[in-house]
């Protein structure tokens, strides 16, 4: 199984981050959306409302930068979905960010399994949400784990 590196290293702030949320929670959607428009990226997310929706998304669209999936949803849930997405050759090299309320230490190793790049655990704090994902996306090696202390991330290797 490859260990996700950062597709957005340091000094490429004019690219544009091409992301892909998959979650059925509105909003989830927005504190989402709003931690990425504070972490001074140039990024665009498109939002799917389940995973069916995500999955024809990914068929017909364009293939993004990466993916955000939330593990509880209605007509395919996100393993499903994340085993679906690992047989998928035009995802291969497009990390699947578990971004779930769940910490339970089964679901973060079972997933991770599956081939899952990161597990993020949901928090209405958008400042440290935002500050997760500008770790995330310009830092290489993160632990499997994103938990929002950014101490722990340091030490953190589920």
């Amino acid at each position: 199984m490859q260990r996700f590196i950062s597709p957005f290293p340091a000094g490429s702030e004019y690219q544009t981050i091409d992301c892909l949320l998959i979650d059925d929670d509105p909003d989830e959607a927005d504190i989402f959306g709003l931690a990425l428009s504070r972490t001074g990226l140039r990024a665009k997310c498109r939002h799917a409302v389940n995973g069916l929706d995500g999955l024809e998304m990914l068929k017909t669209g364009p293939v993004p930068d990466i993916i955000f999936l939330d593990l509880n949803m209605p007509r395919i849930g996100g393993k499903e979905c994340l085993k679906i997405f690992r047989s998928m050759s035009a995802l291969d090299m497009v990390p699947v960010v578990i971004y779930s309320t769940s910490t339970d230490l089964y679901e973060i190793q079972e997933t991770k399994r599956l081939g899952a790049s990161h597990y993020l655990a949901k928090t209405p704090a958008v400042n440290e949400l935002a500050e997760i994902l500008q770790h995330l996306f310009y830092r290489k090696n993160l632990p499997y784990w994103l938990n929002l202390t950014l101490d722990n991330v340091e030490s953190n290797n589920y």
